[in-house]
């Protein structure tokens, strides 16, 4: 029997050949190649955040670490190709036989061991990191969770001890396995000048439509809020004060358009009834929390608002416009909807009950007159709340610093069992 090895053991590989789509953009010679996940870290430079590229940006490790943790618990992830430059000479491209359809050509793409120095990444550093943080964790835990079994079976432990290390390590294998099946694709620019890759990059960026958080809010289902967010909007039992009155394209709504709230303010309202004003849904929290309660919780909410507020009640009975509250009172502000809703929270997280909350809410309603000025005593009294100006003379809205917010919630909270002057009529 004879044997090949020089063909078998790809380590003794002086290159490494990939498939390749060929193709000119911009005067510049393109390869779009794809790579599976572990063969990226292995075959681009992994970035340093405490020692940036000199032709790239410093990279965020918190923003790694997060795209990571995407891919490791997200089996439907997705992520655009990597950008990534090469060198004229650095690699070697042999077309396929046939393999030119119109300006395209598929061949192999050669790339000698020796070369990959040349490679200097344009747009992706943040998702290599993140591959690189991805597949040490991986390996790191598996070799934990190997030993803690080791362990438990050689000390004996409770059956349900080692059942529960034994689901670990097919866990992590799980991952491992599909992650090693999983690929992205990668678009390698043949650029010799420095500065002109960098110019590249700038137009990624620049070329780039960022997505509001409206989008983000509606679309991305993976976090509790937003499945929140998505059971009110298509719920037909939804408050009449929002329903078929949110933007689902807009952060934030103003002037003539015609909706109450922005999909993007909707859904930090959401948040601030669950965890307070500058409050996050932790990572535990989002296996726990559940949405429909969230969501009903939003609507006991509004259901206050437009029963304490008049003026949102005409709103909610189409006798009234968003366009036209905006115009007339504080509540057309989408900062003080969240500021009402973060005194909502704190009052409930007091054990105050709702009906109580809403006479509360009442009391204010006659002081939510625009503009806010200090020659009558409801403009007084909200120009004087807080040290931080939160409500400045002549405003028609609160300031929406996230200082300002915080000071205008605490001293709202307060006024439920110390108001001031103007809401007990002495």
């Amino acid at each position: 029997m004879e044997f090949n090895l020089t063909g078998e053991l790809s380590g003794y590989s002086t290159s490494d050949n990939y498939v390749a789509q060929k193709f000119e953009q911009g005067g510049r010679t393109k390869y779009v190649i794809v790579l599976p996940l572990p063969l990226v870290v292995t075959t681009m430079p992994i970035p340093d955040p405490a020692a940036p590229f000199d032709d790239n940006r410093e990279v965020n490790l918190g923003h790694a670490k997060s795209f990571a943790e995407y891919i490791r618990t997200q089996a439907k992830w997705h992520a655009g190709c990597l950008t990534v430059r090469t060198q004229q000479g650095a690699t070697e491209f042999i077309p396929f036989q046939n393999g030119a359809i119109g300006s395209l050509e598929f061949g192999m793409l050669k790339v000698p061991r020796n070369s990959r120095l040349a490679f200097k990444i344009i747009d992706g550093q943040h998702r290599i990191l993140g591959l690189k943080i991805l597949m040490d964790s991986l390996a790191n835990d598996l070799g934990v969770s190997k030993s803690n079994l080791a362990k438990a079976k050689r000390n004996s432990a409770e059956p349900a001890v080692i059942e529960q290390f034994e689901r670990e390590v097919k866990s992590i294998e799980k991952v491992q396995q599909r992650i090693e099946t999983d690929a992205i694709a990668i678009e390698l620019v043949v650029e010799d000048d420095v500065e002109l890759a960098k110019q590249i990059f700038v137009d990624v960026a620049n070329n780039a439509l960022g997505v509001r958080k409206a989008i983000t809010s509606s679309f991305d289902q993976t976090k509790v809020v937003n499945r929140a967010l998505n059971e009110l909007l298509s719920n037909p039992s939804t408050d009449q004060l929002i329903l078929n009155r949110v933007d689902i394209q807009k952060d934030r709504v103003v002037g003539s358009n015609l909706n109450l709230l922005g999909a993007g303010s909707l859904a930090d309202i959401i948040r601030i009834l669950e965890v307070g004003i500058v409050g996050r849904i932790s990572r535990a929290q989002e296996k726990t929390l559940n949405d429909k309660t969230l969501a009903g919780q939003a609507n006991r909410f509004f259901a206050v608002m437009r029963q304490a507020f008049p003026e949102l009640d005409s709103v909610a009975n189409g006798n009234s416009t968003p366009a036209d509250l905006r115009k007339s009172s504080l509540l057309g502000s989408t900062t003080m909807l969240k500021i009402m809703a973060g005194v909502f929270f704190e009052l409930s997280g007091q054990g105050i009950a709702i009906s109580e909350i809403s006479k509360f809410f009442g009391k204010l309603s006659v002081h939510t007159a625009i503009p806010v000025v200090s020659t009558n005593p409801s403009g007084r009294m909200w120009i004087n709340a807080t040290t931080e100006g939160s409500i400045a003379e002549d405003s028609n809205a609160p300031g929406s610093r996230t200082q300002a917010v915080k000071s205008l919630v605490v001293a709202m909270t307060n006024w439920y069992a110390n108001p001031p002057s103007e809401l007990t009529g002495e």
